[in-house]
């Protein structure tokens, strides 16, 4: 392991230990939650993954899926919108290879972008919330990275009708239409955010 794998590890290792007891508590009501719901309640009647808390019987980083799969479920819906053949099964267990190291943590957003842009070529990238929204307003489909409340979170969208479809947004909103001035006003209150996104 070369330098930077070490430094990686220490900043992993430092991470987790300041993650505390919060982080923990969190981390295991969710999984509790997960536990009582069925993976039947994951889909729509077409075919989208709408919430990732009913997928604890997969893994992914080590971990539940029901607690860090936001990016691969983004993914899968991206590909399922853009009629590409994929189970959502086969894009956990292909992102999760693509991470280096086997620890629990959530999507490297350099991962989920190389395998984006592998499977849906032409995605284009912009970084903080005004650029962002202003590109999603025009765009067919996409996924943001943003917090939301204090947890790291992606969130696919795709055009329908005169707004956007969002999944698996929040426990509030698991699949639902907005506009994206109302998603912003919602849900982007702060941290970075970054949004890939197609025309």
């Amino acid at each position: 392991m070369g330098l930077g794998g070490m430094c990686a590890v220490v900043l992993l290792v430092a991470a987790a230990c300041c993650a505390g007891a919060y982080g923990m508590r969190r981390w295991r009501r969710r999984l509790e939650r997960a536990k009582r719901i069925p993976e039947t309640l994951a889909w729509t009647r077409d075919g989208y993954c709408r919430d990732q808390n009913a997928l604890g019987a997969y893994r992914y980083r080590t971990i539940p899926a029901s607690i860090n799969a936001c990016g691969p479920v983004a993914v899968y819906n991206l590909l399922h919108y853009d009629a590409q053949t994929a189970e959502l099964p086969e894009v956990i267990a292909e992102l999760d290879a693509l991470h280096r190291l086997r620890v629990p943590g959530p999507t490297q957003h350099r991962i989920l972008r190389r395998y984006l842009e592998r499977r849906i070529p032409g995605a284009q990238e912009v970084h903080g919330r005004a650029a962002a929204l202003a590109a999603a307003a025009h765009s067919r489909m996409g996924v943001y990275r943003y917090r939301e409340g204090q947890t790291p979170h992606y969130v696919a969208y795709v055009r329908a009708g005169g707004g956007y479809r969002f999944f698996n947004v929040s426990d509030a909103l698991e699949d639902g239409v907005l506009s994206m001035e109302r998603f912003g006003a919602e849900h982007l209150h702060g941290g970075p955010v970054k949004l890939l996104y197609w025309n």
